[in-house]
Parts: structure tokens; sequence; C-alpha cells
């Protein structure tokens, strides 16, 4: 949320900057931020992914809790 809302800034600064309203020194604060918001969110992602990777092969009680309703899912369909 934060990496998104330093975006949304961003894109402001760089927008009114190209019509002159704000100095110049600003615009690296604009590109700071955009910046800032790509590895934000490049980091969110990437720490999702591993988790959802390494969970599993981490704590195999995890494992189970994520495989248990296909298997049950299976047996209810062998019954019917």
């Amino acid at each position: 949320m934060t990496a998104l809302l330093a975006g949304v800034l961003a894109m402001i600064f760089l927008e009114v900057n190209e019509h002159g309203i704000i100095p110049k020194y600003s615009q690296f604060t604009a590109w700071f931020l955009v910046f800032s918001m790509a590895i934000s969110f490049l980091g969110i992602v990437l720490l999702q992914t591993w988790s959802l990777i390494l969970a599993p092969v981490l704590n195999p009680f995890v494992f189970l809790a994520l495989t248990r309703p296909f298997k049950q899912a299976k047996r209810i369909q062998l019954r019917l």
C-alpha cells in the first residue's frame, strides 16, 4: 500500500514538473519515489513468492493442510 501511494505521488510530481511548476530538485524526489515504489513492489512479490514456495518445504504440517482438501474431494467423489 505504501509503495502504491509513493508511486502515485511520484507520478503527480513528474506530471506537475513537466509544466514547470515545481523546481528541478523535486524531480529527483519524484524519481526517487518511483524507484522506491518499484523496489518495494518487487520485494513484496519476491517475499510472498518465496514464502509460498518454502512454507510447505520447511513445515510439513503446512503441506498437509494445503493438500487435505484435495484428498477429501477425491474421497467424496469415490463414494459417489
